[in-house]
């Protein structure tokens, strides 16, 4: 039997759709609406938020954006310094020249970029995924209660976080296109991010690893490309390096805290003290805290600390796997050990799904070609960097949750099956 065509007068139904971009204009319009809400709800939007919920982090961050919005340079207690990553203070600096320690716009720029994350999660996903399951993952992200709360905190995340998923998406951009210029946004947007979170700078060797590889392929470029991704990337960070060359006389490419970061991560306490287990302790709390105050500047400061978390390690080697262990145990669990119960019960509801997705997506997934594809390697390239600095440093929800972007990515792949469609092997 044959279809017939419509009665007259009976007009054939049609389902509403929203076209890519429409899609990606409501999905920016709900995630700024949610972040927005969220801070208003836990924030004075018109006040500095409680130091109990970011504690030295977002003082200095604030305090070095005031210092660069008044022409006192890149100052923290009158000296010059390179503590803290420049990258988020520089940020935070545009928005008091444009309205003098206005909290207002500074909450309102977090949660714009917040959701402009979202929506580059969301394109990213296109060119992995099938529509469905992109759509899903910038939602996901939209929703995902531990990434919208960095709208409502001074640090670093929400601007490294949207600066790697630009990274990312550019970079998959160039793979889809093989346009040169791509690589130069990449190499800027990787750079920019490593100047707000160093650990960023670890995806480099592996995205110019990938880059490499498929230029290999027949019809690729090989050198062009990779040249343009490292040149705009030195270009970047060449300033900060240049200026901190000449203030500590030895390379500094991104801030002068890794030691007391290492230090305090490798010791005694994080590694057999139960509330520290894989976790940081201050230096002020370790053995020989004389040596480091008995530096005269802050580039010996930090190589001290250097040294005495290497000393540990070497006199500790047999205990590292066991640390190692508790490191990432931190880095999957949710945050249980801040004092803040209401962010334990929010990430407890939300992070849970999320990864019950990730570990069933991959299940399903697991021997799929996709995702040994330079496309998903790109997307790959940041868990490992944040592995890789999770077991050098110490574990952290905060760390896991500032490649959120990533995590819904992995996550929707397991609709994949129930849509009878596999990822894309780009």
């Amino acid at each position: 039997m044959t279809p017939t065509a419509n009665p007259p007068g009976l007009k054939p139904h049609r389902r509403f759709t929203l076209s890519g971009w429409q899609f990606a204009l409501l999905l920016f319009i709900l995630a700024f609406g949610i972040r927005l809400g969220l801070t208003a709800t836990m924030r004075n939007l018109h006040r500095f938020p409680n130091l109990s919920c970011c504690g030295a982090d977002a003082i200095e961050f604030n305090q070095l954006a005031l210092n660069l919005a008044t022409g006192k340079g890149y100052r923290m207690n009158g000296k010059v310094t390179a503590f803290r990553a420049p990258g988020f203070p520089a940020m935070l600096s545009l928005i008091y020249r444009v309205s003098y320690e206005s909290f207002f716009l500074a909450y309102l720029t977090f949660c714009a970029m917040g959701a402009l994350t979202c929506v580059a999660t969301y394109y990213i996903g296109r060119f992995l995924l099938s529509e469905q399951a992109a759509r899903l993952s910038g939602a996901l992200l939209a929703v995902y209660f531990p990434h919208a709360y960095f709208s409502s905190v001074f640090l670093a995340e929400a601007l490294a976080a949207f600066l790697l998923t630009l990274g990312m998406l550019l970079t998959i951009r160039f793979v889809k296109s093989g346009a040169a210029w791509w690589m130069i946004g990449a190499g800027a947007a990787f750079a920019c991010a490593s100047l707000t979170r160093p650990f960023a700078f670890l995806c480099v060797p592996l995205v110019a690893a990938v880059i490499l590889w498929d230029g290999m392929r027949p019809g690729k470029k090989l050198v062009g490309p990779l040249l343009c991704f490292l040149l705009a990337l030195a270009i970047v960070i060449a300033p900060w390096a240049y200026r901190n060359y000449g203030i500590y006389h030895h390379v500094v490419l991104f801030t002068t805290n890794g030691g007391s970061t290492f230090y305090g991560s490798n010791n005694d306490l994080t590694l057999h003290e139960p509330g520290h287990k894989g976790g940081w302790v201050s230096t002020t709390d370790l053995p020989h805290r004389d040596w480091i105050d008995a530096t005269p500047d802050e580039g010996s400061h930090d190589r001290m600390e250097w040294y005495l978390g290497w000393t540990w390690v070497r006199g500790h080697l047999a205990w590292m796997p066991v640390l190692t262990f508790y490191k990432i145990g931190r880095f999957l669990l949710p945050e249980f050990w801040t004092k803040n119960k209401v962010f334990i019960l929010a990430e407890c509801v939300t992070y849970p799904p999320l990864a019950a997705l990730i570990l069933l997506g991959f299940y399903r997934n697991a021997k799929a070609a996709a995702l040994r594809s330079p496309a998903w390697l790109i997307v790959h390239s940041v868990i490992v960097a944040n592995l890789v600095t999770v077991v050098i440093f110490y574990g952290s929800a905060r760390f896991r949750d500032c490649t959120a972007s990533v995590l819904v990515l992995y996550a929707a792949m397991c609709v994949k099956n129930s849509l009878a469609e596999a990822p894309k092997n780009i």
